[in-house]
């Protein structure tokens, strides 16, 4: 007998995964409920377990197992550190677009998104979590933008990933737009793809060119599914005209989604609220929206800048609210070069500890769910250790801060390009 991954091995890996032992039925009903329920099977163990090691802890249990399977390969799910970290699949072909073959009372989809077994162990506080509106999605309130790891080299990017996982991050936001975070977030993945609500997005709105980009990510992720797949940067009422046309990209969205490949669906923006409501008007199948919350922006008073109004009402609809520009402190100067901004970022950021924490405190106080970090990872730290340690802000701080910054030039709306 035979077992194979879900998803194709790197290529220097054989794509068998052989057996030290033949495993019978009840071997296999054993492992998949050990998976499930470590703790109530310790007084269970099939014939292929030594009765000998019901007595012991749990490790030396999954030490047994790690002698009946050979683990060339770790693929998605993650044990405690120092435990053996099992990982069997049945052998069979696998249709991307269709995923394994189902199993008696579950769909290949539920499969997949029953989430992460054996988390990792957490390094400091653990991150507050919220609903995703109604997508059953807990996201920490810290999203990380993986744009930041298109600045680093792919040893430091894998790190950077690892880092804040371990600290308690479980939602990540991606797009091909932003350079090479794709191919920089597939070994972490690979490794510990069942911890993280994967995010991503695109700009194209025609049919076609959705399809083409949402495989192109796929294969660039080295995932073969996306938990978010977002219409990206939607910032004109023309842009809804093309999304929703008959060979416009919904229709792409809807067919990935039912042949589950995509779960939910989401939009970004950088536009106008009006757009933003627009949208949520002729998409019914929006189930979370991304847009500016800032202290800054808040301070515009207008209805191009009412963007906590729209947190509230869109959240109370039941959808997920992801903030961006967080730390946003105002436009780059016009005639400053590209090559002289101090941070890669669209936008001058907030720099100072305190500064960072004020910013996320603001935010996340709001109608949000989560909020993203800056795009240049050397804000990433200071802005995931605030986010560990977030306290609301009071209504007289809040207040005090939005009047603090209503001199301050927005940073949105704002040509990103």
């Amino acid at each position: 007998m035979s077992w194979r991954r879900w998803e194709e091995p790197p290529p220097e890996l054989d794509d068998e995964l052989e057996l030290d032992d033949p495993l019978d039925d009840e071997d296999v009903e054993y492992l998949v409920d050990v998976l499930e329920d470590p703790v109530s099977c310790l007084t269970s163990v099939p014939k292929s377990v030594h009765s000998s090691q019901t007595s012991s802890s749990a490790p030396s249990i999954f030490t047994r197992l790690g002698e009946l399977v050979s683990f060339p390969h770790i693929s998605h799910w993650t044990m405690p550190l120092g435990w053996p970290r099992p990982l069997i699949k049945p052998a069979c072909p696998v249709n991307r677009r269709t995923g394994p073959p189902a199993v008696a009372g579950s769909s290949p989809g539920n499969l997949r998104r029953r989430g992460n077994l054996f988390p990792r162990a957490a390094v400091g506080p653990r991150m507050e979590t919220r609903p995703l509106g109604d997508t059953g999605q807990e996201s920490s309130i810290l999203t990380f933008g993986a744009i930041a790891l298109d600045h680093l080299e792919q040893g430091p990017a894998t790190e950077m990933v690892h880092d804040v996982l371990d600290r308690g991050v479980n939602h990540v936001d991606v797009a091909p737009q932003y350079g090479t975070a794709e191919v920089k977030l597939a070994p972490a993945l690979a490794e510990r793809r069942e911890e993280v609500f994967l995010g991503c997005k695109t700009l194209e709105r025609d049919y076609e060119g959705a399809w083409e980009k949402l495989e192109a990510s796929l294969d660039r992720l080295g995932v073969d599914h996306i938990d978010l797949y977002q219409f990206h940067a939607v910032t004109e009422h023309d842009e809804i005209d093309q999304i929703t046309a008959d060979d416009g990209a919904l229709r792409a969205y809807r067919e990935a989604q039912e042949e589950g490949i995509i779960d939910h669906i989401g939009l970004t923006s950088h536009g106008t609220p009006a757009v933003i409501r627009d949208a949520v008007d002729r998409i019914p199948d929006l189930e979370t929206l991304m847009f500016p919350v800032n202290a800054t922006v808040a301070a515009k008073d207008d209805d191009e800048h009412a963007y906590l109004d729209l947190a509230s009402e869109m959240r109370a609809a039941g959808l997920g609210v992801l903030a961006i520009k967080t730390f946003a402190k105002q436009p780059w100067p016009e005639d400053m070069p590209d090559d002289e901004r101090p941070y890669e970022t669209w936008y001058e950021p907030y720099d100072d500890p305190a500064d960072l924490t004020e910013c996320l405190r603001f935010t996340a106080s709001q109608d949000v769910t989560t909020l993203t970090n800056a795009g240049d990872p050397r804000l990433v730290d200071d802005i995931v250790t605030a986010a560990a340690a977030f306290e609301p802000m009071s209504e007289d701080e809040q207040a005090a801060l939005v009047e603090a910054r209503r001199s301050e030039e927005s940073p949105v709306p704002a040509d990103l390009d």
